[in-house]
Order: C-alpha cells, then structure tokens, then sequence
C-alpha cells in the first residue's frame, strides 16, 4: 500500500511540473501508524524495509512516524513515546525529512488550526471492557466512543481504559483535547473500524482510515478557509485546488 500512495505522490509532481513548467514548492505530508512490527518481522527490519521505500520520496515531502500499540511492550505507559536513534536504531533517522513523532501527537497548522494523530485500538478496548448496549439512536459502536472522547475532552475517557494502558500522568497533558483539535486523524484496528468512518462535534472533525480491503488510504485536505476534504478512495480531491497542507495516511 505505501508503494501505490508513493508512486502517486510522484505522479502528481511530475504533472505539476509539467503543467506549470517549474516544481511545486509546497509538500504534503505523509502520516505512517504502526503497527509496523509483525509475528514475523522484527520492529528494526521493518524499518529498515520503510526506508527503502521512503528513500523514493522526493525531500520536499514529509514523512510522520507514530509507532503503533503493538510496536511496544503491551503495559507500555501512554503517550507512546517517540523513537530515537537510540533505543530504535534505524537509517530512517539520518533522512532529514523523517520525523518520529510520540503517538499521540498534535500537528500545528501555520494558520493557527490544529490536527491531532493517533494510533490507538478503541474499539477493541471499548469491547473489552464494557457493556455494549444497543442505541435507539442507531449510533454506531465507534461514533458513541468518538462522542466521549470529545465530551471529555481525553483520548482515553474512560476509567477502564487506564486498567489496560496505564498512563504516565506527567505526560498526560498529551493525551487531552483541551481545547478540541480542528481535525482528528485516528488510526484504529481494522477489525473493528467501520469503513469511511466520519465522526464531527463541536467544530472537530474525526476521521479514522477504511477498513476495507479495496480501499487503501485516506487524503485529508484542510483547506484556506476552514474546509476539510476527505477522500477514502485515492481518488483527486474535488477541492484540492485551494489546499494549505495535506495530510495522507493509513
């Protein structure tokens, strides 16, 4: 999947340059969730093999790397902190467009407004702890989770939650949403993620990546005046022509 968004990315560069006869100065951002280790791949293999493929991508894009849930040992305290070149060794690290990021982490938008990332399971969390009861409003599992996170202005709302990931309380300030992020990108586990889940509330906007197996990615574009155009199926964004920043990932 990371081959197809690259070539992509590649393709429209090329088309710029040949539309306007010069290169587009303005990158997008590419948003990597773990989990990038399997059952059997190593997390340092792993990305190892990412650089290699990242090394196609051309310097004015770039790359944000937030591990994954399974990436680290599972009583891990949140937020995940970010890799280094010391606990993570990796080649990834001498790419000057690279950043590995803690997870979760807020993306500060040169207008003022701000995305918020996030890899985190919960849905699965969701059901492992608590009654799920049917909603005479139809809501789905994920938009009732969606509406307490944002009611309580926390990623992890839930007292339960913290019985299965503890937090390190010094570094909680990371994991609420005071005052709400404009958009939240939110990697969740596709077991449980209703495909082209999209949930707003008091002006944020959640969006999550598809679960289905066709639909490879999902584009974000925030656009000058407060527009946010999201794009499940790869295909050009109707608005993309009045973009500021754009936001890809999985």
């Amino acid at each position: 999947r990371l081959q197809s968004v690259i070539r992509r990315m590649i393709r429209e560069d090329v088309d710029t340059d040949d539309k306007y006869g010069r290169d587009d100065e303005e990158g997008s951002i590419l948003v990597l969730f773990g989990n990038f280790k399997t059952d059997t791949m190593t997390l340092s293999t792993a990305l190892e093999e990412l650089a290699v493929q990242l090394r196609k991508l051309p310097s004015k894009h770039s790359v944000l790397i937030l591990p994954g849930p399974q990436d680290v040992a599972p009583n891990a305290c949140w937020p995940l902190p970010a890799w280094n070149k010391y606990n993570t060794p990796s080649s990834l690290h001498q790419m000057r467009n690279v950043y590995f990021c803690s997870n979760p982490c807020r993306l500060q938008i040169a207008d003022g407004r701000t995305v918020l990332l996030m890899r985190k399971d919960l849905i699965r969390e969701a059901m492992q702890q608590q009654l799920v009861m049917s909603s005479s409003r139809n809501r789905t599992l994920s938009s009732r989770i969606f509406y307490h996170m944002l009611s309580q202005g926390h990623v992890m709302p839930s007292s339960t939650s913290t019985t299965i990931h503890p937090i390190y309380w010094n570094y909680d300030h990371a994991m609420r949403m005071v005052p709400l992020p404009d958009a939240v990108i939110l990697g969740l586990d596709n077991d449980f993620a209703e495909e082209g889940q999209q949930y707003g509330r008091a002006g944020c906007r959640i969006v999550t990546s598809p679960s289905e197996e066709g639909k490879q990615w999902v584009e974000v574009t925030l656009g000058r005046h407060g527009q946010l155009d999201v794009d499940f199926s790869g295909d050009q964004l109707k608005n993309s022509d009045i973009q500021d920043e754009e936001v890809h990932g999985f």
